[in-house]
This record gives C-alpha cells, structure tokens and sequence, in this order.
C-alpha cells in the first residue's frame, strides 16, 4: 500500500497552489502574534524565513506547468494563479513591513503579471479551468475549481470576486451543466434543494455569499451583458443596463432573492452531505448517500467558509 500511495504523490506533484496559500497563512499568523504579543521572536525567526522561501518559489515557477487542486490535470490553472497572485500581494505588504523592499518590488511586479496572465482564462462567457494541459484528465473546462478560487483566492479588490461579473457569469454556466446531469438534481424538488454542483461534468472519480457585500459595499450591481444570465435567474424582467441602488425596492428584492437561492444549496450540502455534524468526500450523484474519504478536511471547511460568508464574514 505505501508503494502504491508513494508512486500516486510522483504522478500527482509539483502541485504549485500550495506554497501560496501556506505563505498567505504564515503571514495572518505573523501578524495576530504580532498584535497579541509582540515578541516577533518566532515570527522572524521561523515564519519570516518560511514565507519567504514559498513566495520566492512562487515567483520562479508560477508560469511552469503543474497539477491542479484535484491532483488531476497537468497545466497552468486558473485556480493556482488566482492563489498565487493573492499570496505575492499579501507577501509583498508583509516584505515592506519588514524592510525588505527588493522582494516586497519582486512580488508586486510578478502579481501584476500574474493578473495580465488570468484574465486570459475568460472565453467570453466562462471562466475555463486550465491551459497548456500536457497531461492527465481533459475536460471542457466547467471547473468548480474556478469558483473556489473567487472564495478563497480573491482579494478586496474586485479582481475575480465573488461578486464580481465573471464569476456569477461562470457559476450560472457551471450549474445549467449539473442541473440535469445527475439524478439528485432531476428529482429534487426544486423549491426546497438547490443544484447539487460537482467537480467538473466529467467528473468519475469515487464511482456561496460574498456578493451581496460586495455589491452594498459598492452602492450599486448593474448587470452586464455578462451577467445577465445569472441575474435573470432572480429576477426574469431585468435587461442589460438594469441598475440595482442599494436602499431601493429592487435592490433588497434582488439580494433577498439571490439569499435564497444560495440558501438552497445549503439546504442540499445539509440533505446530502451532512450527516451528524460529519462531512464525508463526496455524496453519490444518484443516490445522495456520502461517500470517500470520511470527515474529509475540505469538506468542513468549505461549510465553515460559506457560513462565515453568510454571516457576513468572509475568510480573508
């Protein structure tokens, strides 16, 4: 069995997100230290060096080829730039902190082409999943992955937020693709369940709400030619142009509506996936029952990220 699970990690690496969301990680415990205690001994000691030595990896290899987040595809992923980019930023504020303004340069300038190389991954209605695949699963590239992104990769700056037009673009587009895919879908009662959503539709292996926010935030949501098929799932006379002003009528409909279709799929996680406070890896796509890996890490914490979102307060 160790053989058999030593030659599955060589098939499956370099899996490149990693050292970008560990540094992301290592630099709000930095700083929560730094503020509850002050000694900066094990922050500059053990952490500064760590961070560093990830987002210089990051820096030197974010255009090379990798597997994605599901171990599955060999390329360059929308997921893992997203990630990056997010790390660099975080590690460039962070050098500037601690005066080193050569890499604090490095990071900020390798963020910016970063952010020139993602938006290359919109195809006009979708954001694809992966380029320059060399090898492992080929797909159309409806990738959940790309929506994961928007939650825990984005920053406060509109770039691929979860409110932003390209990811409602992609996620009204991910969920037509599953809505008749898989029995639990074709079944459910609609007014109770929302569409349960799996990886990708090509998807064999093992057999939201930050907008809102984002948009009170902002004053305003206008819908886009982009967006338009995502807003007319909530409001069926909206047009290319319409303008949602927070304070009025439409606006509070319009969120209240958008609520609750994102309180559906919460209801479907609950009535599928959720059993006695455990989250398994996958729940089957006829039958509902959870399956893979048991009490799977990811799992709960994809839970705990939507309902902190719900709550108001997104992960950073």
């Amino acid at each position: 069995m160790t053989n058999v699970v030593n030659v599955w990690f060589k098939k499956s690496r370099p899996q490149n997100d990693g050292p970008a969301e560990r540094a992301s990680s290592f630099i709000l415990l930095a700083d929560s230290i730094l503020k509850q205690s002050g000694d900066d001994t094990y922050v500059t000691g053990t952490l500064k060096p760590a961070i560093f030595k990830d987002l210089d990896y990051v820096v030197s290899t974010w255009s090379d080829g990798c597997f994605d987040l599901w171990e599955e595809a060999n390329g360059v992923h929308f997921y893992t730039l997203i990630v990056m980019r997010k790390g660099l930023i975080h590690g460039a504020n962070f050098a500037t902190r601690n005066g080193d303004n050569t890499r604090a340069s490095t990071y900020t300038t390798t963020a910016n082409t970063l952010k020139t190389k993602i938006d290359t991954f919109w195809s006009s209605t979708y954001i694809t999943v992966t380029q320059s695949l060399t090898g492992g699963v080929q797909k159309a590239g409806y990738d959940v992955s790309t929506l994961i992104a928007a939650n825990s990769g984005s920053l406060a700056d509109g770039f691929y937020t979860p409110g932003s037009d390209k990811i409602l673009a992609t996620a009204v587009v991910i969920e037509s693709k599953f809505s008749s895919l898989y029995d639990i879908n074709v079944n459910a009662p609609s007014y109770l369940l929302g569409t349960a959503i799996g990886r990708y539709p090509e998807d064999t292996y093992n057999g939201n709400g930050n907008g809102h926010k984002e948009w009170t935030l902002a004053g305003q949501v206008k819908v886009s030619s982009i967006t338009l098929p995502f807003f007319k799932k909530f409001d069926t006379a909206t047009v290319e142009g319409t303008v949602y002003k927070v304070g009025t009528a439409a606006f509070n409909a319009m969120t209240q509506n958008v609520a609750l279709g994102a309180n559906k799929f919460l209801s479907t996680v609950k009535n599928y996936a959720l059993t006695n406070g455990s989250m398994s890896e996958q729940y089957e796509r006829g039958s509902g029952k959870s399956t893979g890996a048991r009490d799977l890490t990811w799992s709960h914490a994809a839970l705990n990220s939507a309902a902190r979102a719900k709550a108001g307060a997104p992960s950073a």
